[in-house]
């Protein structure tokens, strides 16, 4: 990821909101997704039936939804086979893996898609 500052901070905070897109006339997006990053630019994402794997790395990932178990049977052979993520993209997936729209069906993401970021744990 590109090293951020204060401005760029302010720069986006004035881009994605109500007045910006009242005053310059642009058409404000509608559907905003909230996911966890898995992987970034250069990282390989491959998904077997018993999680997902980044740079050939099980992840522990004590944050998806507990009330059922992940289900990985059903993705794409690409992904069982490993995808590496393009440069200025990422690799999203929601905590909530059996019921997420995310990289799995969408594919990657692009960087500049991104309006927020974690501000806690």
């Amino acid at each position: 990821f590109k090293e951020r500052s204060f401005i760029t901070d302010v720069k986006e905070a004035l881009k994605y909101n109500a007045i910006s897109y009242k005053l310059f006339g642009t058409e404000q997006p509608t559907t905003y997704y909230i996911k966890r990053v898995i992987a970034v630019a250069g990282d390989t994402v491959q998904i077997k039936e018993d999680g997902v794997y980044v740079n050939g790395k099980r992840l522990d990932e004590p944050y998806v939804n507990n009330a059922e178990a992940p289900y990985y049977g059903n993705v794409n052979d690409f992904l069982k086979k490993g995808v590496t993520v393009p440069d200025d993209m990422i690799f999203v997936m929601g905590d909530n893996r059996n019921h997420s729209a995310d990289s799995r069906q969408l594919g990657c993401v692009p960087v500049n898609d991104v309006i927020g970021k974690v501000i806690g744990t």
